[in-house]
């Protein structure tokens, strides 16, 4: 995750940009890791 956070900070991005696609990457993760954890449930 840190160096995905790390390439986005060399893009020359508006800071809205970029905090747009960390809240993408982090909700991206979060659903990754609720459906595991739903399955695991199960």
């Amino acid at each position: 995750m840190t160096k995905y956070v790390t390439y986005v900070d060399t893009l020359p991005l508006q800071p809205a940009v970029k905090i747009y696609l960390y809240v993408t990457a982090v909700v991206k993760i979060g659903t990754a890791g609720y459906n595991f954890l739903e399955e695991g449930i199960k």
